[in-house]
């Protein structure tokens, strides 16, 4: 995840390098939207599903505050037992869009990071949380002057990468 984490990086630079000039003055103003994706675990053989939200700002020349929040109840399978999961994640992102209709995305923010396991049937669960440096890049497509369309891949942390797609409305 490390790599990972340096491309984005790499990309989001080059992007911000190389673009800033064709970030266009797109309208200021509020957005919600709603996302899906897989969490792709750097050390388990399954992927697994989320849900989520995400709620933003859009300011002048493509920049935005963004809060993204996501949820996933996977069960996973080990040597036999059946481990019952859920995963959330709360972000604050800095956001920046290039262009205009199709459009490049870059951002960076801080994760909270909330696991939560146990095998099934037994008591026992391990939880654990934390905040960590989260990074994505992505592309999208703005429909008329109040829908967006965006893919894009996020390393959350050193052992979590989430591949999305989301649906946002602008008002």
């Amino acid at each position: 995840m490390k790599k990972a984490t340096a491309i984005v990086l790499l990309s989001a630079g080059l992007s911000l390098a190389s673009a800033s000039v064709l970030a266009e003055n797109v309208a200021s103003g509020f957005y919600v939207g709603l996302k899906t994706g897989a969490m792709i675990p750097e050390h388990r053989e399954n992927n697994f599903n989320s849900l989520g939200f995400l709620a933003g700002y859009n300011f002048d020349y493509g920049l935005s505050a963004e809060y993204e929040q996501t949820h996933a109840n996977p069960n996973i399978y080990t040597d036999g037992d059946k481990i019952e999961a859920h995963y959330k994640t709360q972000t604050a992102y800095g956001v920046w869009r290039s262009g205009d209709v199709f459009y490049g995305k870059v951002k960076a923010g801080v994760s909270h990071i909330y696991e939560d396991a146990k095998i099934a049937g037994q008591g026992n669960r391990e939880s654990q949380s934390g905040n960590r440096f989260s990074t994505g890049v992505g592309a999208g497509v703005r429909i008329g002057d109040h829908a967006m369309v965006e893919a894009e891949y996020t390393v959350l942390d050193q052992n979590m990468g989430y591949a999305s797609i989301a649906a946002i409305g602008k008002f």
